[in-house]
């Protein structure tokens, strides 16, 4: 985790795994993909299979994972899963291991959802310490902007027209009020890797690491 692998479209392997290992087989998908560590693959694979270590709902939150019909992890789904390995690495007594990730990723101009003329515009972004850092580009020392990724925050997959791999942080800013920034990665492999690091610093803050 934290450095991005090539590999093929995860669903077709995660699904064949799946069909003859069960939801064991999503999590050594989840391993092979670099998406979890060693130590919470084990983590997940007692909360799903030990009655005196499960947590309700495990096994069909990683089952999930392969019931869509894309070629990748769907971003809710992996949100998920993040959540439920913050919960068995707290019943551990283990914090949830966060990740420092860098890499350009096309943004919109917050709210823009895609179908309209707003145009997608590459940053470099850093992600560290609970924040999400961009740039106008890499070598620049003064940040665009900068996100905190609060308690609140989700992670979906995003219905933004004209551009693969798109994703979206739906950050709360008070009272009922949502704002949603839509993000692309280059590729598959680059978002699912985003989204873990991403949820695994939502999830922190959720339970105050």
């Amino acid at each position: 985790p934290g450095v991005i692998a090539t590999r093929a479209g995860a669903m077709a392997a995660a699904k064949a795994l799946y069909r003859e290992h069960g939801a064991l087989g999503v999590l050594a998908h989840l391993l092979e993909s670099k998406l979890i560590f060693p130590e919470e693959y084990e983590l997940l694979r007692g909360a799903v299979t030990n009655p005196s270590k499960s947590i309700a709902g495990a096994e069909e939150i990683v089952s999930a994972l392969v019931a869509g019909d894309g070629e990748w992890y769907r971003a809710e789904d992996l949100f998920e899963l993040i959540g439920l390995l913050a919960r068995v690495s707290h019943q551990s007594g283990r914090g949830l291991k966060q990740l420092k990730l860098n890499g350009s990723l096309a943004k919109l101009p917050f709210g823009s959802t895609g179908r309209t003329m707003a145009r997608w515009k590459t940053r470099f972004f850093r992600l560290e310490g609970g924040g999400l850092i961009y740039y106008a580009r890499e070598e620049d020392s003064k940040p665009k902007g900068q996100l905190v990724l609060a308690p609140s925050t989700h992670i979906r997959d995003s219905a933004a027209t004209g551009r693969a791999h798109c994703f979206n942080l739906l950050l709360r800013q008070g009272g009922n009020r949502t704002m949603s920034l839509a993000l692309s990665a280059q590729s598959g492999n680059e978002k699912e890797a985003w989204i873990c690091a991403l949820a695994r610093a939502v999830h922190a803050s959720r339970a105050g690491e």
